[in-house]
C-alpha cells in the first residue's frame, strides 16, 4: 500500500525507467521512492534493478513482488476520482487532452505489477523504500496528491516528452494558487533528442516558470539505463529547481554555516567560490574537478583535482565521501603540503554525501573553506 504518508516523504518519478541516480544521490532528502512506470515488463525490469544494487553502493534488506498490482487498491486515495481530476482538468488543453489519450488508453489492458525493495545505502548507513509500478504517472499524481491537496517531496520528470517542460502542462498545473507544490521538481531530458541552442533557451532546463530557482545542478554525470528501443543515450541532463518561496525557507533556516570543528579550522558556506580569492601559490590550494577549473581563469594558487583520486579505478565509479577525503590526505602528506596551508575545496561526492564529508574533512590537518553552490547540496547537517 502507498500511503498518502508514504506519497508525501517520496521522491516521485514519472516515467522514470532504469535509474538508479536518485537513489545515490537523494537520501538525505527521502527515504522513500515510487517509480510510476508503464510499457516496461516485470521480469526486465526486476533484473535490471537486481543487477543495478549488486554492482553498487547497496545491500537489499528485503525484496516483493506484487503481481496482483493495481492503483485503485493500493494507492491510499479516493478510487472513485482516480481518474477524473485528470479527465476534468483545467491545466490540460483539449489537444493535450487528445494526445494523452492516444498515448495512454492502450495500456489499461495491460497486466500490472509492482516491486517493492527494502534497501540500505551501504557507505551511508541509510535505509530506504524503493517501489516500481506500472501505472500512469500524471493520473496517479493526480490521485495520490488529492489534485493536489497535498504534494511529494520531489517530483520527477526526466525525458517523458512534455511533462518536464519548464513551462508546459506541470507549469499550469503548479501555478493554481490551490497547490501544494514539492520542495524540488527535477527536470531533465536525453541531450541528443534537442539542439543544442535554443532561441528561447533550454525549454527544460531554463530558471522559468513556478519552479524557477535551480536548487541541485547535480556532480558528475547522470547515467541510466535504456528503458525504450528509440532511446540513443544512457547520459540525462538533469537540474532540480525550487520555487522562489522555498528559497526563502532555506535561507531562514540554513544551519550548515560557519565552523563545524571545535578549533575553528573547517568551514562551510553555500555559495559559489570566486576563484580570485587566493592568493599565494605557497599556502594556498583549490580542490575541485577539472571541469569546474577549465570554466575559470587559473588562480595564482596550485589546483588539487579530485579525478585524480575520487574514483575506482576499474568501475570508473565515484568512491563516497570518506574514501576521497582520506585519498585526499594521503595526497598532501605525499607532497608535503604543510599542515599551515588552506584549502578552498569543491566537493565532488554525490549530493547525499555531506555527513559522510563533514566528519571526514576534521581529519585533515591544513585549514579548509568547503564551498557549496547548490541550496539542497549537504542540506541538513549543521
Amino acid at each position: 500500500m502507498i500511503t498518502k504518508i508514504n506519497f508525501q516523504n517520496c521522491y516521485y518519478s514519472i516515467g522514470g525507467g532504469f535509474d538508479l541516480q536518485p537513489l545515490l544521490r537523494l537520501t538525505h532528502l527521502v527515504d522513500q521512492y515510487l517509480y510510476v512506470n508503464l510499457y516496461l515488463q516485470m521480469d526486465e525490469v526486476e533484473k535490471w534493478y537486481d543487477e543495478a544494487f549488486q554492482m553498487f553502493d547497496f545491500e537489499v534488506l528485503e525484496k516483493q513482488i506484487h503481481q496482483d498490482f493495481d492503483e485503485t487498491k493500493h494507492f491510499e486515495v479516493d478510487h472513485t476520482n482516480l481518474r477524473r481530476n485528470l479527465y476534468y482538468s483545467n491545466f490540460l488543453s483539449r489537444d493535450e487532452f487528445a494526445e494523452y489519450n492516444g498515448e495512454f488508453s492502450p495500456a489499461l489492458d495491460l497486466p500490472q505489477y509492482a516491486i517493492e525493495y527494502r534497501v540500505r545505502r551501504s557507505s551511508l548507513g541509510r535505509e530506504f523504500r524503493f517501489v516500481f509500478c506500472t501505472a500512469e504517472g500524471l493520473a496517479s499524481y493526480l490521485a495520490l496528491s488529492d489534485n493536489g491537496r497535498i504534494a511529494p517531496r520531489i517530483l520527477s520528470t526526466i525525458q517523458t516528452g512534455p511533462l518536464e517542460l519548464a513551462l508546459g502542462i506541470l507549469n499550469r498545473f503548479f501555478s493554481r494558487e490551490d497547490v501544494v507544490k514539492p520542495d524540488m521538481w527535477i527536470r531533465g531530458h536525453e541531450p541528443t533528442l534537442h539542439r543544442p541552442f535554443f532561441i528561447n533557451g533550454d525549454p527544460v532546463l531554463q530558471n522559468a516558470g513556478v519552479f524557477s530557482v535551480p536548487a541541485m545542478c547535480f556532480i558528475g554525470t547522470w547515467r541510466t539505463g535504456f528503458s525504450y528501443q528509440s532511446q540513443h543515450t544512457d547520459v540525462r541532463l538533469c537540474r532540480g529547481y525550487m520555487t522562489p518561496f522555498k528559497q526563502q525557507q532555506i535561507d531562514e533556516t540554513m544551519v550548515l554555516e560557519g565552523f563545524l570543528s571545535e578549533n575553528q579550522r573547517h568551514s562551510f558556506t553555500h555559495q559559489k567560490f570566486d576563484f580570485a580569492i587566493p592568493k599565494s601559490k605557497k599556502s594556498q590550494f583549490i580542490v575541485c574537478s577539472r571541469s569546474i577549473a577549465e570554466k575559470n581563469k587559473k588562480p595564482k594558487c596550485r589546483i588539487i583535482y579530485w579525478e585524480d583520486f575520487a574514483f575506482h579505478i576499474r568501475e570508473k565509479e565515484m568512491m563516497p565521501a570518506d574514501q576521497q577525503i582520506r585519498n585526499l590526505k594521503t595526497w598532501l602528506e605525499t607532497n608535503e603540503v604543510p599542515i599551515d596551508a588552506t584549502l578552498f575545496i569543491i566537493p565532488y561526492c554525490l549530493e547525499d554525501q555531506g555527513q559522510l564529508y563533514a566528519q571526514t574533512i576534521q581529519e585533515l590537518d591544513q585549514k579548509t573553506h568547503t564551498y557549496l553552490s547548490n541550496a539542497h547540496d549537504f542540506i541538513g547537517i549543521g
